[in-house]
């Protein structure tokens, strides 16, 4: 699933990435997974790939994922998928500036 990470009247939200409970200022984004999966038999991972642009006014990308796989190999295919974002969007002038993982 991709989510954009938004713009708002002074530019990109900060990611608030803190794992105690945070306290959500205006204008901070919280990244949170959207998809579930569960197995009795098998091991179960998620991955949140948050992916900011170099440009603060443009948006950044927000990928996650949900499978029956290890954390680590979730993990690359989230990063590719975001790598794959930013050269797709290149001709808007989209520039990557760092990727923030979550498992």
């Amino acid at each position: 699933m991709y989510l954009f990470v938004p713009v708002g009247p002074d530019g990109r939200w900060r990611v608030n990435n803190t794992e105690e409970v945070p306290k959500i200022k205006n204008g901070e984004a919280l990244p949170m997974a959207f998809q579930d999966v569960y197995s009795k038999k098998k091991y179960v991972s998620a991955v949140i790939a948050i992916g900011l642009n170099k440009n603060p006014k443009k948006p950044g990308i927000i990928i996650e994922y949900a499978r029956t796989m290890h954390e680590d190999e979730l993990e690359k295919i989230a990063l590719q998928a975001v790598w794959n974002a930013f050269k797709r969007r290149k001709n808007f002038g989209w520039e990557l500036d760092r990727v923030i993982t979550l498992v």
